[in-house]
């Protein structure tokens, strides 16, 4: 299949998987209960107890972010631990903030499939915390605790190589700033790229990063000493083709044993780093990561990427962006008036018949949808995801939702991945109608946005327009294709 980036406008996104449970810190303490000897109100006893009922959940669920050296702020290693943020816990699970996990089933959108690694809690877990809050968040019996158990590992498996810029990047001056970092894997015969990973050097300034490949003779821009070059808007090459992406919340991206995405011999990477700085940043020099699982082996099934969305202009040839009550003058504009709670955006893209013919002839190629993700900057509150389909294939549905994100977090994206076998994924056929629809708080009711915007030093919420800076916005759906090689 030809790919689609070219018709998918400005580019921003994510992928994979991470794990986690407790919050930022409120202090332990129960729900009040029964009634104490002086009269007060105390902790009610429910008969759970920590060793017994909540440690096998924070391992399971929680202890691959918060434990020693993990991403989380605190470690829920041991019942000392779990005890001070007891409260804290109780509220984040209730609320279904933690684990972090966005998609949601609702009335309007239930996929036909479960997403692989899902962390989520279930409702008596759920209960189970709480009831264990209520009744003082207590030990019990050590005799009790599940066997000890190593937290599991977020990281790709098998890397086959690590790579990193020439040089730490120290940014210059305090604006939003996108550099393009050039990085040789130094692929001597095909391969096929089965995973991968990208790790920040500093997250306080790194808004996302975007990895591309391209041949060294796309390359021509003047390099410095870190072996890059100033890149906003775009790589700067003619055909940049989207491998792997990073955005707060990523973990490593494992593709299915028979899906590999191929890469010639010569292949160089662009790392394309968007650098956000800001009042509470550390300003230390960036040396972002990308590390990799490459293999010679040609899988069964190719992977292709692509971030789908950020259209500013009216739907022409099925493709763009369609009109909503705020627009002015009847002509569809991406715009978030100031002070709107409730402004939405589409997106809509029709596959036009020619991406799924190849050139020349040859069977057609009618690609698969094997992941999906979502992703809007600050002023973003919810978004959705749908396909209908013109012919529909092999048992899909005239139209259905691929995902719905209720409660969008910045700080928590990644994709999806159906846990279903590849023959039955969803298809994308030509003619098929791919709809992105984001929703938007522009008030100061956002707190996402409210933070933000104290922080740049502004009175108050401003016209948001399509953008590639951290206080623009975007809405865009996240897709990873698989199709036969």
């Amino acid at each position: 299949m030809k790919s689609i980036l070219s018709l998918v406008g400005v580019l921003c996104g994510v992928s994979a998987l991470v794990i986690a449970c407790g919050g930022n810190g409120s202090s332990g303490g129960g729900v009040s209960g029964g009634e104490t000897a002086d009269g007060g109100v105390g902790p009610t006893s429910s008969g759970v107890t920590f060793h017994k009922d909540i440690e096998p959940i924070l391992q399971d669920h929680c202890q691959a972010c918060h434990s020693a050296g993990g991403i989380a702020p605190m470690s829920l290693l041991t019942y000392q631990d779990a005890q001070l943020f007891a409260g804290s816990i109780q509220v984040k699970t209730a609320t279904r903030a933690m684990p972090p996990w966005g998609a949601r089933s609702s009335a309007s959108c239930k996929p036909r499939y479960a997403f692989k690694s899902d962390p989520s809690l279930t409702d008596a877990q759920i209960k189970l915390i709480a009831d264990w809050v209520a009744g003082g968040s207590p030990e019990g019996d050590p005799k009790d605790a599940p066997a000890a158990k190593l937290p599991p590992d977020l990281g790709l498996k098998k890397p086959t190589q690590s790579n990193a810029p020439i040089a730490p990047y120290t940014l210059k001056g305090q604006g939003d700033q996108f550099r393009c970092f050039v990085i040789d894997p130094k692929i001597v015969g095909d391969a096929y790229l089965t995973g991968y990973d990208i790790t920040p050097g500093n997250k306080t300034i790194v808004h996302h990063a975007l990895v591309f490949s391209a041949a060294a003779t796309e390359i021509t821009q003047a390099l410095d000493a870190s072996g890059s070059y100033d890149c906003f808007g775009g790589p700067g090459l003619a055909t940049p083709k989207l491998i792997a992406a990073w955005a707060p919340g990523t973990g490593a991206v494992d593709l299915p044993a028979n899906v590999g995405l191929p890469l010639k011999a010569g292949t160089k990477f662009i790392m394309q780093v968007h650098y956000h700085p800001h009042a509470n940043a550390n300003m230390a020099p960036d040396s972002t990561t990308l590390t990799m699982r490459l293999t010679a082996t040609r899988p069964e099934y190719t992977f292709d990427p692509e971030l789908i969305g950020n259209f500013s202009g009216a739907i022409k040839d099925g493709i763009g962006l369609a009109a909503d009550p705020d627009d002015r003058n009847g002509t569809p504009e991406f715009r978030i008036p100031a002070n709107s709670s409730t402004h939405t955006e589409t997106q809509v893209f029709t596959l036009p018949a020619n991406l799924v013919t190849p050139v020349g002839g040859g069977a057609v190629i009618t690609p698969q949808i094997l992941a999906v993700g979502a992703h809007m900057h600050l002023v973003g509150v919810a978004e959705e995801v749908r396909v209908k389909h013109a012919v529909p294939m092999n048992g899909d549905p005239a139209e259905e939702c691929l995902l719905n994100v209720p409660a969008w977090d910045f700080n928590w994206q990644r994709s999806y991945q159906y846990d279903t076998d590849i023959t039955k994924l969803p298809y994308y056929n030509a003619n098929d109608v791919l709809t992105v629809t984001c929703h938007y708080d522009n008030t100061m009711q956002n707190r996402a946005l409210a933070s933000s915007i104290l922080e740049q030093g502004m009175t108050g919420p401003k016209d948001v327009v399509l953008g590639e800076t951290t206080l623009d916005e975007m809405c865009l759906g996240v897709v990873g294709f698989v199709y036969k090689l």
